[in-house]
């Protein structure tokens, strides 16, 4: 069985609609459920959560992410991956024939991101599946400034590095 872990980017106010970038994420997490078909087990961000719309194949176990375990720690990509590594890890104790989640695809946001959230997963002990994606688009409405280009992206990247800044 393969899974396939998606991280959310941005956000907006509750009356503004969904992110542009979790749209098109959300739109990515479907496409790879098509292609790969049966035997996914998909785990993502709420924020993409609300956004699937499977028509015709589904994954075979889906799980949302949709808070830190701490309550009111900010939900972020390591808490996602953590959970998902606990998700894929129970998926062991199903019945026969299921084998625990070792081969994972990552969907993230291309610019830093990605390469941040891959990361995560190899340092849990993933296999990486690489495919082609989509453009996954920043979104200028967004409440989190460091979501709504690249360049805010990387100075907030920057400054994470530098003095362990983190997203609220």
């Amino acid at each position: 069985m393969h899974g396939l872990v998606a991280f959310s980017f941005g956000m907006r106010g509750e009356k503004a609609g969904p992110c542009l970038s979790n749209v098109d994420l959300a739109r990515e997490v479907e496409r790879i459920v098509q292609e790969v078909g049966d035997g996914i087990a998909v785990v993502v961000q709420h924020e993409i959560g609300s956004l699937l719309n499977f028509t015709g194949r589904k994954p075979t176990k889906l799980h949302l992410v949709t808070h830190h375990r701490r309550p009111g720690v900010y939900l972020d990509s390591e808490e996602v991956m953590a959970q998902a590594d606990v998700f894929f890890q129970e998926l062991g104790d199903n019945p026969p024939g299921i084998p625990v989640v070792r081969n994972i695809f990552v969907v993230a946001q291309p610019f830093l991101h990605l390469t941040k959230c891959r990361r995560l997963a190899e340092q849990a002990g993933y296999v990486i599946l690489s495919w082609s994606m989509s453009r996954i688009r920043f979104d200028r409405q967004s409440t989190q400034r460091w979501t709504r280009s690249w360049y805010q992206l990387l100075w907030y990247a920057i400054k994470q590095k530098l003095f362990g800044h983190r997203g609220r």
